[in-house]
């Protein structure tokens, strides 16, 4: 029996692969934060729209973690799906990606998020105009896209998001270390659990942004629709989400190395290819 012809994939292969390395794994930040801001905000907006009859509170935490999970998966083997600049930031100083990719991974991630955030209202468009119809303020469905604090001061803000994207990038760290033997393939779905875990513990102050592109890419896509409030609400705070998770993805991912990493002791493995390296 003839196997299946792989010939329509060679030519697409040959058609539509990019030469660069970089351009692909841009290409991939960009897919995979846009797949992930599209389902989030759909998560949300459903939540809004049918006024919590739809889902839960939890179900948009279980949700959002599965569209990470889903989202990085479909990355990791192009660009490692990163998708967020405050990771990107700490893969360089790890040593794991160069510092010059750090700035077009942002901007693909943020590109990205803009994207997936206007999808997810394109979907819900026609509801969107009639819940917004009946509000006084845009500001509850801007809420869908992006973080909203209503009484959380600038100083508890930045606090809660270093706090928030440390223990992401501990964690993320945890996992990808190849001594502590995850496996690859199961390593996005932990990553989904995290984000699951962190929603349920740190979501009271500002929500869970703990990701720059996540926040602003949104925000920018409201700004478009609302007008300034997407940016002055609460004193002008939008600038928390995007300085603080840079903070607290270094922090978090150097104390789980110098704490952690290089207490445990060499695989074997890794010292074998160590020897045999040239």
């Amino acid at each position: 029996m003839r196997k299946p012809s792989t010939q329509p994939m060679v030519r697409a292969r040959s058609l539509f692969r990019l030469s660069s390395k970089l351009a692909r794994n841009c290409l991939s930040e960009f897919i995979g934060t846009m797949m992930l801001l599209f389902l989030g905000s759909a998560i949300c907006l459903q939540y809004t729209l049918s006024d919590g009859k739809l889902s839960s509170w939890l179900h948009v935490n279980i949700g959002w973690g599965f569209a990470l999970t889903l989202s990085a998966l479909a990355t990791y083997q192009t660009s490692g799906g990163q998708l967020n600049p405050a990771i990107s930031l700490l893969m360089a100083t790890l040593g794991n990606m160069p510092y010059s990719w750090v700035l077009p991974y942002s901007m693909a991630q943020l590109g990205g998020a803009f994207t997936g955030a206007a999808l997810a209202y394109g979907v819900y468009y026609e509801r969107s105009l009639r819940y917004l119809a009946a509000l006084p303020s845009p500001g509850h469905l801007t809420a869908c896209f992006t973080s909203w604090p209503s009484d959380a001061s600038h100083t508890t803000a930045f606090i809660d998001q270093v706090a928030g994207t440390a223990v992401l990038a501990f964690f993320i760290c945890a996992c990808v270390d190849r001594r502590n033997k995850v496996p690859v393939f199961l390593q996005p779905l932990f990553f989904g659990f995290l984000l699951i875990m962190i929603g349920c513990a740190l979501n009271l102050n500002v929500g869970y942004p703990i990701n720059p592109a996540r926040d602003l890419g949104p925000r920018i896509f409201a700004f478009l629709l609302f007008g300034m409030e997407a940016f002055s609400h609460s004193n002008y705070y939008f600038w928390i989400p995007v300085v603080a998770p840079f903070f607290g993805a270094l922090i978090g991912g150097w104390l789980y190395q110098i704490l952690i990493g290089v207490q445990i002791d060499k695989d074997p493995e890794e010292e074998y290819e160590l020897k045999h390296a040239v």
